[in-house]
């Protein structure tokens, strides 16, 4: 699947082990970049929580990582 990042995706292309491409129909497209854009969000999700409990083990004094960490925890 082709990704843009900045714009508007005007069509979504396939290829197939054989090397050829496919391009997909608006519906069936729209619907595999929804489902891709919700399995990255529960990624950056994941790691988010995971730093922020790596954070527990910090010294007191670095205040920005422990700030951070407590935004993280109280959301």
């Amino acid at each position: 699947m082709n990704r843009i990042y900045q714009g508007k995706v005007t069509k979504v292309e396939l290829q197939h082990a054989e090397g050829e491409w496919q391009t997909l129909p608006k519906a069936e497209w729209q619907a595999l970049l929804w489902q891709h854009h919700q399995l990255f969000q529960d990624a950056v999700n994941y790691y988010t929580l995971a730093l922020a409990a790596m954070a527990e083990g910090v010294p007191a004094g670095n205040k920005p990582v422990l700030g951070w960490r407590d935004r993280v925890r109280d959301s």
